[in-house]
Order: C-alpha cells, then sequence, then structure tokens
C-alpha cells in the first residue's frame, strides 16, 4: 500500500511538472501582427514618387528669350533640345500646347541597400506581465514591388514666359512580400541581422515565415496586381529673361493632388507643395541645367524633403541631345518602417534592441539618356538612373521612354 501510494504520488509529481513545462512553454506568445512593417504603404509612395518625378519633364523644344541689341528687346530663339532630366525655364510658343507620354518600369525591392530589412526585438516571455523574463525574436520583411507606369502630361502657354502643365500616372504595381519572425539567443543576433528573411531555422524554432498578407495587421497588404492612377500634379512655370545669351532661370510651383493610394501602393492620399528654382545654360553643344526646391506634405514630414538635381549636356547634331547627370532629395523625417515606438504599447515591455527600423532620410541617384527630335516638334526620349545611396526603399534602377509633340 505504500509502494503503491508512492508511485501514484511520483506520477502526480511528474504530471504536474509536464503541465508546468507546457504553461511555462505556452506562455512564449509572439503577436506577430504587432511587429509588422506597418508603414509599407508609406515606403513604397515614397520610393515610388521619387521615381516618378524623375521621368522626363515636357520641354520638347529648346526655345528661350534672348535680348536683341538692335531691337532692344528679347526674342524668342529656338535652340538645341533641352534637358529631359532637369525642368528648365524654356517655353513653347504663346497659344501652344505640348504633350507626352511617358512609359518607365522600377523595381522597389530593397530596404537600406539589402533584400530585407530585419531587426530584433526584446520582449516579456508573458505579454501580461512587463518584468517575466526577455526572449530575442527576429522580425525580418522582404517586400519587391515591380512598378510600370503610364504617363499622360501636357503644358500649355499663356505668356511668352509663362505655362501650366499637368502630370497623370497610371500605375500597375506588382508586390511580392515574405515575412519571417524567428527566437534567437544572444549569439545569433548578428547572423539574423546580417542574412534577414534568409537566415537559416535554428533548431526548428521559427514561429513565423509567410507572406505579409496572411498576418491581417492594421492596414493590410494588397499582394499580388495592384492598378491604380497615382499622384496628379498641376503646375505652372514662370520664367524671367536674362541679358546673358543662353542663360534662363525660372520658378515653378506645383500641387501634388491626394489621388493616389498607400494600400494599392500608387502613391499617397495626402497633398503636397512644391516649389522650385530652375536655371539652365545652353549654347552651341553644350548646357548645363540646374533645379532646386521644396515639397512640404500637409498630412506627413516624412514625405515632405527638399530637393536638388543638375546635368550636363552635348548636343552633336541639332536635331539630337545626350545628357548626364544627379538628382537627390533630403526627407525632413526619416521613416519608421515598422512604427516601433508604438511597439511598447502594442506588447508592455517591448523595445528594439538591434537593427534599424528606419529606411533613411537621404537618397541620390545618377542617371542619363538622349533625346532626338524625329519629325517636326516630335521628340523621343530615352532615359535610365541607378541609385548612389543605399538609403531608403528605392528603385535599383529606372528606365524611361517618353514622346513629346507640341501643336
Amino acid at each position: 500500500m505504500v509502494r503503491l501510494t508512492r508511485v501514484l504520488y511520483l506520477a502526480v509529481l511528474v504530471a504536474a511538472a509536464c503541465l508546468l513545462a507546457e504553461a511555462a512553454s505556452a506562455q512564449v506568445v509572439v503577436p506577430i501582427r504587432e511587429f509588422a512593417p506597418s508603414n509599407i504603404g508609406l515606403a513604397v509612395a515614397r520610393g515610388s514618387l521619387r521615381a516618378v518625378s524623375q521621368l522626363p519633364p515636357v520641354s520638347n523644344t529648346g526655345y528661350s528669350f534672348e535680348y536683341d541689341s538692335a531691337l532692344d528687346t528679347y526674342v524668342r530663339e529656338r535652340q538645341a533640345l533641352v534637358s529631359g532630366m532637369i525642368p528648365a525655364a524654356r517655353f513653347n510658343q504663346k497659344g501652344h500646347f505640348s504633350g507626352v507620354v511617358s512609359f518607365a518600369y522600377f523595381n522597389l525591392d530593397e530596404f537600406a541597400g539589402e533584400n530585407s530589412n530585419s531587426i530584433v526585438v526584446s520582449v516579456p516571455t508573458d505579454d501580461f506581465n512587463p518584468n517575466s523574463p526577455r526572449q530575442l525574436v527576429g522580425i525580418s520583411s522582404a517586400v519587391s514591388t515591380e512598378v510600370y507606369v503610364v504617363r499622360l502630361g501636357g503644358r500649355y502657354t499663356i505668356l511668352d514666359q509663362l505655362d501650366v502643365g499637368f502630370n497623370v500616372p497610371l500605375m500597375t504595381v506588382n508586390a511580392t512580400s515574405r515575412y519571417k519572425a524567428q527566437a534567437l539567443n544572444g549569439g545569433q543576433v548578428s547572423n539574423f541581422l546580417s542574412q534577414g528573411v534568409n537566415a537559416p531555422d535554428i533548431g526548428g524554432n521559427t514561429l513565423f515565415d509567410r507572406p505579409l498578407n496572411q498576418i491581417d495587421f492594421p492596414g493590410g497588404f494588397n499582394e499580388g496586381t495592384n492598378f491604380d492612377v497615382g499622384n496628379v500634379t498641376i503646375d505652372s512655370k514662370y520664367g524671367f529673361p536674362m541679358p546673358i545669351e543662353g542663360l534662363a532661370v525660372g520658378v515653378q510651383a506645383e500641387v501634388r493632388l491626394p489621388t493616389g493610394s498607400a494600400t494599392r501602393f500608387t502613391g499617397t492620399d495626402s497633398t503636397g507643395l512644391r516649389g522650385l528654382l530652375m536655371g539652365s545654360w545652353q549654347t552651341g553643344m553644350f548646357g548645363a541645367y540646374l533645379a532646386g526646391g521644396y515639397e512640404y506634405d500637409f498630412k506627413t514630414n516624412v514625405l515632405s524633403n527638399a530637393m536638388v538635381g543638375g546635368s550636363i549636356t552635348v548636343a552633336p547634331h541639332p536635331r539630337a541631345l545626350i545628357e548626364v547627370g544627379a538628382t537627390a532629395s533630403f526627407y525632413d523625417e526619416d521613416l519608421d518602417l515598422y512604427d516601433s515606438q508604438a511597439f511598447g504599447s502594442a506588447v508592455p515591455g517591448a523595445e528594439v534592441v538591434a537593427g534599424d527600423p528606419f529606411l533613411g532620410k537621404n537618397e541620390a541617384s545618377v542617371g542619363g539618356g538622349a533625346r532626338y527630335n524625329l519629325f517636326g516638334d516630335m521628340v523621343l526620349s530615352g532615359y535610365a538612373g541607378v541609385p548612389i545611396n543605399d538609403a531608403g526603399y528605392r528603385s535599383d534602377y529606372i528606365v524611361s521612354a517618353s514622346f513629346d509633340y507640341a501643336f
């Protein structure tokens, strides 16, 4: 009887130990949706807005107003083709309209120059007790967005040195994603940060490895093909005649309308106002162009930015132009891909302990291309650009072709 009692007692202890172990393991709960990249739509919008802004402007003919000492006034002269990268203070004939259709492709498939963005979060093993033992969880996201753009634009010359313009981008975005969460120990942190979603499983403890659209996080994720109108812009440009031959300066004001969709990755639902100062010098075979300004977004400062661009051109023939240049954007605020400041509210005690959830504030790219006057005022342009720094969620390259015609 005593032996039986001991056996039963031992069995109860073993069962209790198993239950306690199971309960302890059940405490390791990671609410994955709280750590998803909730600002992915805004990150895509920022990259798309910048890429679309680099498409050739509507300025197919190289007209300027030059001072004629014999007439003691400024007269309109046609020069070689103007820049296809930098807006220029050149104007078509008063009362004429110039139209452009552009085709572009770019692939926003990198975070900060890597294939994925990775962070390590310290979370309590008991979600309801911030003081419970801590656990490290690696969080990594990889998103590829192929963007196809057909842009329709035009300019109408109201006065000799004043015109108005518009741009309507039609965007098709094919988005695919991968999201991985993995329990780590201290020695595995650096390996996870360097390899991201490609980090190997550690003892089969991957907590989650699926596309983002299977997480059901706030805002969701539209995996697959999305089509919509991007952000329509309306602008007006004014040029100041200069007494120096070949020199043109001007200003441009542009309104970005909230016609895009961050959830469909075609732009943003916010309104922006941009002002540009532009100057160019063009004579004979050579030209130089410079433009700079600032865009203020009325909804979010992560889209407000200063910008500058410059290029040089060579015209080996009156109908042909070759160009190289660079552009850069300097954002007021960095973009937190994960909204990591909200981690502590969603899971008390959670905090980022390694990795960088931010995308970077400065982006720059170089590019070049050529323009050719096919006949009359019909101009064909082809351009390409690549980034020169790894900040942001940006295109690894962009290619575009445009047809301009003035009538």
